[in-house]
């Protein structure tokens, strides 16, 4: 047993369980040791007040992590997470320890007799280990953090320079209010917070995970047991160390619920966890902003080029191009339409679950030369994916097969490709070829939600590009010089080739994006000109800018569904060269958003109509959004968006419930404009090289609500973003050439969580509002309603969302999910929503009943309801807040229960196990009788199973440990 000379048993230790769950559990000095109790008022504050983690910077022994002085000891957290408590020994006969306690009075520091090893017995070591129902250490190996990490940084700094040895000097060294040791068991954080007198460990535990996981070793005690108030004992050679009764609550509508908790003490093993009577299974989260990462590659180089979330499954499509011969989940877990590579590059399209934790399937898609896929689309009704991109195979599978395609061969040295694929990526259902005599590439693919038909945009220097001139004559005939861009419009299943059109002037032309009006089912295409005579800038009717503003200028274009009319056009663009990039269509209003990167340092529409986000180049090259009016007639907003270095945007997206406009591009810029401002982004430094970005505008652009970098300490870019439709999380895609690129690891593992060599592919995944704040309401749950009515409206109580601390912008959407009648009511002032009707103050307002989706602000009420089952039944109503589940049940029986009668986990119901069980339970046996001869060891198990499922509350027996 280590032994150590500063070390003191009336230490006390305390710990907590948070999630709606909140256990704190707390310890008192033994009675025979002068406690906290004793001391002066001042001596009670500082005992209370926070003792900060100081890191080991090598003034300690290298095992070390972190270390806290309490007034009861030191203690040292390792690297591997176990907690060693440092613990004075007791006061040797004849010393006067009491009576400098008490002189010690009002005073900070302890008297240097107290510090004197003479008059006290050698010191003595705890340890407590995390460990598994196994026994065995939980290591640091297993937690999301791989090390102890400080947490809530203090403002002061700490030196030490004790000794001659200079290695064991450290200054300046930063402290903190906690060390976080990250989910030590799944779903399970744990952090540690230090005082004057206690160490606090504090657990939290994540949606569907329960505290029994919990278990401590205790190590360096010659004994443990229960104490009649329900404490936890350690005896030592210096004499007994007490840990209190823990207690346990829960924040129910901003009220505290007592919640029943004792130890669980396995005296023999030495190890102690904890046991729960009923607490509510509904839990918060706390949403970091960066939610996911994945790398996506193989042995060479590959890159993301586009990206797309399925609108049912919510599962997640990218595709791009691979060197990689080994290029993952091709041929696992099942084949994928093309299970290994044409030869050269080749294109690629993988499919993930939404939450990038799983690659479902990849698939290659290319011939024997080099293919590249630019752009992906998913079929709203079938679910069917379409890729476009470029290739120069002459074999270019799917062309001629099943089907014969709309072009069965390659029309010159390199033409776009249309592909189509099942959901699943498990089968190729039709390709073709799309090019003249020359170089053609398709950039962007769009599908007619109810037409099925498919447009497709690019550029082509062919000046016999198929569809042109027939079936009918397309907007624009022939190539209007240099290159031209291209519009295309496919059937469903691309076996024909409904139309194209020409969309160019006298220089180079490139559409780089297309979108459909949601409502007239008008294309909108956006690009990249350097023509003076760009067609429709001017006619039918002037475009919101007429002229060429530079050397090149971003272009916006309206045709009619057919492709057969130009409606209009306008340039977008100052005296610099600028690039339309992406393009989106507000769903509402129909305004036309398209964003790319500007050169110029008089990009239109910056300062006027009123002042953009940003109003001036940041330098060099910048990013830009523009907002016209849906004719393109009108230049509404424009807003430069960049740093000091080269700022390219690449793509942009609208949420559709707010109407806020996110881009993601990629910056060398390392004072990119809004990481830190107005709050911090999910990543405020930029990581390397250059680094992709996301930023969030609102619906103005006026306003630049956030911006984070994304990125580690190589070169990464974001080329694609798409929002969820139900979670309106952001994902975007791009590349990145280092191993250290954020997320992939953490949270949670990724789909691939290390680069697979070269350049690989990266998806990330963020939060709505690109934060590091926690946007999720304090911790609230509906009642249940138990023997309603069948078929009648249940409305659930009233309760009230706040978020603590409220941050700025702190709106945040809510919605509903479940059974018939599903629906919900939100208002500032309380009563709004319930019945009867009370109205509310000005100004007030109440939305009425409704699905959702909706973004509250904090403080605000709302109440959910739904129609109550028939006779025997439950009907359930879900309240979604950023992906935390909060339901409300109403049933004609008991709302409340759920009972699993299975106590041995056979799942078989037997007579002389569960069936004896429930007849003594229910007789009114006492503890360890009811399971008495059953085969069960104890009846805490039982117990906690029978008051968690079947509604009970049977009290916790001290005689039962397990």
């Amino acid at each position: 047993m280590a032994r150590f000379l500063k070390s003191s048993p009336a230490v006390c230790a305390k710990s907590a369980l948070f999630a709606l769950s909140t256990f704190v559990f707390g310890a008192a000095a033994n009675a025979s040791q002068t406690t906290v109790a004793t001391l002066t008022n001042a001596q009670q504050k500082l005992a209370a007040m926070s003792v900060p983690f100081v890191p080991n910077a090598g003034q300690w022994d290298a095992r070390a992590a972190f270390a806290a002085q309490t007034f009861a000891g030191t203690l040292f957290v390792t690297k591997q997470g176990e907690l060693v408590y440092s613990l004075p020994g007791k006061p040797l006969p004849g010393s006067n320890v009491g009576a400098d306690l008490a002189a010690l009075g009002d005073r900070a520091t302890p008297s240097p007799r107290l510090q004197k090893s003479s008059e006290r017995s050698p010191g003595w070591a705890l340890s407590e280990t995390l460990v598994d129902t196994n026994g065995q250490a939980r290591s640091m190996t297993q937690s999301t953090l791989k090390a102890p990490a400080g947490y809530r940084p203090m403002e002061g700094k700490v030196s030490y320079a004790i000794g001659a040895d200079t290695t064991k000097h450290a200054e300046n060294l930063n402290t903190y209010e906690r060390v976080n040791l990250g989910d030590m068991y799944p779903g399970v954080n744990v952090q540690l917070r230090a005082t004057g007198s206690n160490v606090e460990k504090i657990f939290t535990v994540a949606p569907q995970h329960h505290p029994g996981q919990i278990r401590v070793k205790l190590d360096g005690a010659e004994k443990l047991e229960i104490g009649a108030q329900g404490e936890l004992i350690a005896h030592t050679g210096n004499g007994p160390v007490t840990f209190t009764k823990p207690i346990a609550f829960q924040e129910i509508d901003g009220v505290r619920r007592d919640v029943e908790v004792q130890y669980a003490l396995n005296a023999a093993s030495r190890e102690y966890g904890f046991s729960l009577g009923t607490f509510d299974s509904a839990k918060p989260l706390t949403i970091d902003p960066l939610l996911q990462s994945t790398y996506l590659g193989g042995a060479a180089n590959d890159r993301a080029n586009a990206l797309a979330i399925h609108p049912a499954t919510g599962e997640v499509y990218v595709a791009g191009y691979t060197d990689a011969v080994n290029f993952p989940g091709t041929a696992t877990p099942t084949a994928g339409a093309q299970a290994s590579t044409g030869g050269g590059r080749d294109a690629f399209v993988t499919r993930f679950n939404a939450t990038l934790t799983t690659r479902l399937q990849s698939t290659y898609l290319g011939g024997s030369g080099s293919d590249i896929a630019g752009a992906l689309a998913i079929h709203p009704a079938t679910g069917e994916v379409y890729v476009v991109g470029e290739t120069d195979s002459s074999n270019f599978p799917g062309a001629a097969t099943p089907t014969t395609g709309a072009q069965a061969t390659l029309g010159g040295g390199t033409d776009a490709f249309v592909a189509r694929f099942n959901a699943a990526l498990t089968t190729r259902l039709q390709s073709t070829y799309l090019g003249g005599s020359s170089f053609d590439s398709a950039q962007a693919v769009a599908i007619h939600p109810a037409t099925g038909e498919v447009y497709v945009v690019g550029y082509t220097n062919s000046t016999s590009f198929p569809g042109a001139a027939t079936p009918t004559a397309g907007a624009q005939t022939t190539m209007g010089g240099g290159s031209d861009a291209f519009v295309t419009r496919f059937n469903a299943t691309l076996t024909t080739l409904l139309q194209s059109t020409y969309l160019g002037g006298n220089a180079s032309d490139t559409a780089n994006a297309v979108a459909l009006h949601p409502a007239t089912g008008e294309v909108i295409v956006a690009g990249y000109t350097e023509s003076t005579n760009f067609p429709g800038a001017a006619t039918p009717s002037a475009g919101a800018q007429t002229s060429l503003g530079g050397g090149s200028d971003g272009f916006v274009t309206r045709l009619n569904t057919a492709l057969t009319s130009r409606l209009q056009s306008t340039y977008v663009g100052g005296a610099g060269n600028d690039s339309a990039n992406g393009i989106a269509i507000h769903p509402a209003t129909g305004e036309v958003v398209v964003a790319g990167y500007t050169e110029s340092t008089n990009f239109p529409g910056t300062a006027t109509p009123t002042a953009g986000a940003q109003t001036g180049s940041g330098g060099g090259r910048d990013g830009f959004v523009t907002r016209f009016n849906a004719t393109l007639t009108s230049r509404l907003q424009s807003t430069y968006l960049g740093g000091s270095a080269v700022d390219d945007v690449r793509a942009v997206a609208i949420d559709p419930a707010t109407g806020e406009i996110y881009v993601a591009g990629y910056t060398g810029s390392t004072n990119f404009p809004g990481t830190t401002s107005p709050t911090a982004g999910a990543q405020i430094g930029s990581g390397g090289d250059s680094d992709a970005f996301i930023t969030r505008f609102n619906a103005a652009l006026t306003a630049r609500l956030r911006s984070t970098y994304l990125g580690g300490s190589g070169g990464d870019g974001a080329f694609a973003l798409a929002i969820h439709p139900a979670t309106r999380e952001i994902y975007v895609a791009g590349d990145t050439d280092f191993t250290d690129f954020p997320g992939t690891a953490s949270p949670t593992a990724g789909a691939q969580t290390t680069s697979g060599g070269g350049r690989d592919a990266i998806v990330s995944r963020l939060s709505p509002d690109l934060a590091d704040v926690n946007r999720i309401p304090n911790p609230f749950s509906f009642i249940h309603q138990s023997n309603v009515t069948p078929n009648t409206i249940r409305t659930s109580n009233e309760v009230q969302l706040v978020i603590t601390p409220t941050p700025p912008n702190n709106q945040q959407t809510a919605y509903v999910t479940g059974t018939v009648g599903s629906e919900l009511c939100i208002a500032t002032d309380p009563g709004v929503c319930v019945t009867p009707y009370v109205g509310c103050s000005s100004p007030c307002y109440s939305t009425g009943w409704f699905a959702g989706p909706w973004d509250f602000l904090s403080g605000d009420y709302i109440t959910v309801r739904h129609i109550s089952a028939n006779p025997g039944g439950t009907a359930e109503t879900t309240l979604i807040i950023s992906g935390t589940a909060y339901p409300f049940r109403s049933s004609t029986g008991n709302a409340n229960i759920a009972c699993n009668l299975d106590m041995n986990g056979d799942n078989v119901l037997s007579a002389p196990l569960e069936g004896l069980i429930l007849v003594r339970a229910m007789l009114g046996f006492g503890a360890d009788a009811i399971v008495a001869g059953t085969g069960i060891p104890a009846w805490n198990p039982v117990r906690e199973r029978l008051n968690t499922f079947c509604g009970t509350n049977f009290p916790y027996s001290p005689s039962a440990f397990q």
